[in-house]
């Protein structure tokens, strides 16, 4: 028989979910609503309404078979997304009855399950009028079960959807254990599944893998997972078979990242094509990104689109890796030099503490901006280096004589690239703040090679969903080495020179990054493009 499922030409403009669904997902978001606090700490996130409807549309649409598909939810939770499907194939003709026989659940929880049978049902009986018991495929004869939805091996659906637990694993109540890892790798095999890797990017290529042939898999996951270092392998997995990925912005998770659904094929089932971006709310807007821009470990130049990121233009060949090293400190050095901080300048041997909330393009602002250090505020941080040679580690304290040379400090978790040049050698870099040194480059230059508007936009296209917060860049030591570096000596060096005079407002930036431009042999619109949308991402400057 051919489909019951039948949408309009995207996502944004299908029919909102019937009343008897929409009741359905509010007994799972009461029960959700009730869980202990615990519970939400481990990554489980209630999937509202509208983000479900979205979702099943997205696997529905991309899956495109004849009948009913097989449907699976590996993290089913109260079951909002399985309503949504199951409304969705309704609404394409599908008796009730024989929707929830193609619908199987898989959820921890055993309460949890009783209440998602129960929304099915309740969702059942509200479509078809008389009561409607679930009836599906799962073990105990109803459509969700309980289980772990990471151990299903060959689940041979057809379309899973999925808004699975969100695990990064710095987090003691969210990482896996060494066991958990061993009988990932087992069984998904080692390169798929990287050790560092958010649980929901491991159920995502878990998802993928098992799949029918020609099935899709729409699963939810943190905005990072699609550029971190720790995913790569996932990336690398699915860059042949994914869909698209829908970017929606803030749509009532209470989740504290922003959040996106990857639709994506079996690993084995390459695709040219391009691939699809849906933004907004209902995925109302489309882009579509050529699949070669995504064949490196990081998929950010997906996420560029939706954040509106100019296009890159010519990249020089060199990077900062051929003329300079990065180092940064980690928690031991952190809590070292917090517990050596003090406010002003003690008696003995000391250094000025640089935090990231110092540094701006070109500019400290050490003693002239209170900071927050170890839950304090300082207007003046000094490291007392004689405490600190007491209390520290020699490893620590190798690393901080190490630092106090001359070198440019880079800040995390920021808009643009901000590096400030350190000339004297004398400030301690205080983590996440990472240090560059070379002994071919000065540091004038080096903080101009940063600070052009093009090193940014080269780093929203590679590393630009990494961040906390939407737009912002996150780059460690090793993500900063790899920044093309200017090729026209000549502007290169006229915009360290005005960098280091302090320009101070809009047009004297403007210049700036003019010559950052042509220092990368970019001109014309795309130069233009960079350099405003730089200036407007540029902390405050003068009109």
């Amino acid at each position: 028989m051919p489909s019951p499922w039948t949408r309009d030409a995207r996502p944004g403009s299908a029919r909102p979910l019937s009343s008897a669904a929409l009741e359905a997902i509010e007994i799972g978001r009461a029960h959700e609503a009730a869980l202990h606090p615990d519970v939400r700490r481990r990554g489980a996130h209630f999937t509202p309404a509208g983000a479900a409807a979205v979702i099943a549309d997205l696997a529905l649409g991309a899956w495109g078979g004849r009948g009913l598909p097989r449907v699976l939810d590996p993290a089913a939770g109260a079951g909002a997304l399985l309503v949504a499907v199951a409304d969705r194939l309704a609404d394409g003709g599908a008796e009730p009855d024989r929707v929830l026989g193609v619908l199987r659940g898989v959820e921890l929880d055993p309460a949890t399950v009783r209440v998602a049978d129960d929304a099915l049902g309740r969702w059942a009986s509200g479509r078809a009028g008389p009561p409607t018991a679930p009836t599906g495929p799962g073990a105990s004869g109803r459509v969700v079960e309980v289980g772990d939805g990471l151990a299903l091996g060959d689940h041979g659906a057809d379309v899973v959807v999925a808004n699975p637990p969100f695990g990064g694993q710095r987090r003691r109540h969210t990482a896996r254990s060494a066991t958990d890892n061993a009988a990932l790798r087992g069984r998904l095999g080692a390169e798929l599944v990287d050790l560092t890797a958010d649980t929901a990017a491991v159920f995502l290529v878990a998802a993928c893998v098992g799949l029918a042939a020609g099935g899709v898999a729409a699963v939810l996951q943190p905005r990072p997972v699609l550029a971190t270092a720790g995913a790569a392998g996932v990336r690398r997995a699915l860059a042949g078979s994914v869909r698209g990925v829908w970017l929606p912005g803030t749509v009532g998770f209470d989740a504290d990242v922003e959040v996106g659904a990857v639709v994506a094929g079996r690993p084995d089932e390459a695709r040219s094509d391009p691939v699809r971006v849906w933004t907004g709310a209902a995925a109302e807007q489309e882009s579509r990104v050529e699949r070669q821009l995504i064949e490196g470990a990081t998929w950010a130049a997906l996420v560029v689109v939706a954040d509106g990121v100019p296009p890159l233009g010519p990249v020089p060949p060199g990077r900062l890796r051929d003329v300079a090293e990065t180092a940064s400190g980690f928690r031991d050095e952190y809590y070292a030099l917090v517990a050596a901080v003090v406010e002003g300048r003690p008696g003995g041997a000391a250094a000025p503490l640089w935090t990231t909330a110092h540094v701006d393009p070109g500019r400290s602002w050490w003693g002239s901006r209170p900071v927050r250090i170890g839950g304090r505020r300082w207007a003046s941080p000094w490291v007392d280096l004689d405490r600190l040679a007491v209390s520290a580690s020699p490893r620590v304290s190798r690393w901080v004589t190490a630092r106090r040379v001359p070198k440019v400090v880079v800040a995390s978790q920021t808009r643009v690239i901000e590096a400030v040049a350190d000339l004297e050698g004398t400030a301690v870099p205080l983590t996440p703040l990472v240090s560059v040194t070379s002994d071919v480059v000065g540091p004038a230059a080096l903080v101009a090679a940063l600070t052009a508007p093009p090193a940014t936009v080269w780093a929203h296209h590679h590393h630009g969903a990494a961040g906390r917060a939407r737009g912002a860049l996150r780059l460690a030591g090793r993500e900063l080495l790899g920044v093309p570096l200017p090729s026209a000596a000549h502007a290169w060096s006229e915009m360290a020179a005005r960098l280091a005079a302090g320009p101070g407002d809009r047009a004297s930036w403007r210049a700036v990054g003019r010559l950052g431009c042509r220092a990368w042999g970019w001109d014309g619109d795309v130069a233009e493009g960079a350099v405003e949308w730089w200036l407007d991402r540029l902390p405050a400057i003068g009109a």
